[in-house]
């Protein structure tokens, strides 16, 4: 076999063992997404709620005048703390943060104790680092922003999303079939336009679909999978997917593509950007997807079925324990006098 060929085959042969690793993976991910809210997701609503009755409960005692003013401080850092929960957590779909959340800064900015200048001149320093445009509030809008935390989180949300939208933009311009080594206008780059043109897609969507049409089927059960091929077939026209009518001509029609010699060099260079592509899906899928999804599945991710399932068995644990502790909470703020005794306790 000529060595174009030769790479060729490999190509596709690596392109076919990393889409079935990306397949595997999204069905790791999935089972674990239909584990964790099946088990999990009820726990870790029970448990945000348990942090919002708390909170509620910290609302209506801060304003009674049997508090002194360090205890009123205390009872302003527990809100802080829970709100701060409240606002990051993703399971908050069920309590109504943002009425709470606006309850809980009047009183927060009521009660607050002015920062002292030290602490201003900190705070300074470091939104200087992270807001630059920032950089001319004085002292007191400082300090009011300290006693506003939520309005720090919704700094830090939108610089987020202008770093994602900032992002999108260059990925835009950015040409998948261009390869690092060549210009725009190289002769390999046209040879490629040349041979993915529409008309060539065309011809082979038109050939799969011929063969692999249902009513050519020798029995039922070929008639099955001859329907599924063409769903999957219909799909990849339908979102313009080249890829992945390209791997269905090489696997259900001719697995050489009827390729000349002339033209391996660029189908490679093609395949080999494939091969690329491919692996930084897998490694997005693995580490950097951060849809609800991916974030489950980067926390309970294992090597096995059973390596998830412990991890997803020790979080349950954990949530149940941090519900109990909640729970020992809310007895405790059950009564001027008794909140009284505990933040008495957390000063010895």
């Amino acid at each position: 076999m000529a060595p174009g060929r030769q790479q060729f085959a490999k190509y596709c042969d690596d392109i076919r063992k990393q889409q079935q690793l990306i397949d595997k993976l999204k069905q790791q991910r999935a089972e674990t997404f239909l584990r964790f809210q099946h088990d999990v997701l009820p726990i870790e609503q029970q448990y945000i709620q348990h942090v919002y009755n708390n909170t509620l409960r910290l609302c209506e005692l801060i304003s009674r005048k049997s508090f002194s003013a360090s205890q009123r401080d205390d009872l302003v850092a527990f809100l802080d703390e829970n709100m701060s929960l409240l606002t990051q957590h993703p399971f908050t779909s069920h309590v109504d943060v943002e009425a709470l959340s606006v309850k809980v800064l009047a009183l927060c900015a009521q009660y607050a104790v002015s920062p002292e200048q030290d602490d201003i001149d900190y705070f300074r320093e470091y939104i200087e680092m992270e807001f630059p445009e920032k950089a001319s509030l004085t002292d007191e809008e400082l300090a009011a922003l300290m006693k506003e935390p939520q309005k720090l989180d919704e700094m830090f949300r939108m610089k987020q999303e202008q770093k994602t939208e900032a992002h999108h933009d260059n990925d835009d311009d950015f040409d998948f079939f261009a390869d690092e080594h060549d210009s725009p206008l190289s002769p390999q780059q046209r040879k490629l336009d040349e041979l993915f043109s529409d008309s060539i897609i065309k011809k082979m969507y038109k050939r799969l679909a011929s063969v692999l049409h249902p009513d050519k089927a020798l029995n039922d059960e070929s008639r099955q999978q001859k329907h599924d091929l063409m769903v999957q077939l219909t799909q990849a026209r339908k979102e313009h997917d080249v890829w992945e009518i390209f791997a269905m001509y090489q696997q259900y029609v001719d697995a050489d593509a009827a390729f000349s010699s002339e033209e391996m060099p660029a189908i490679n260079s093609l395949l080999k950007q494939r091969v690329s592509a491919l692996k930084n899906e897998y490694k997005c899928l693995q580490y950097d997807d951060y849809s609800m999804e991916g974030m489950v599945w980067t926390q309970f991710c294992g090597r096995t079925p059973k390596s998830i399932d412990k991890k997803l068995e020790l979080h349950q644990q954990k949530l149940r324990e941090m519900i109990a502790d909640e729970e020992k909470m809310f007895e405790h703020f059950a009564t001027v006098k008794s909140t009284q005794r505990y933040l008495s306790m957390l000063c010895w």
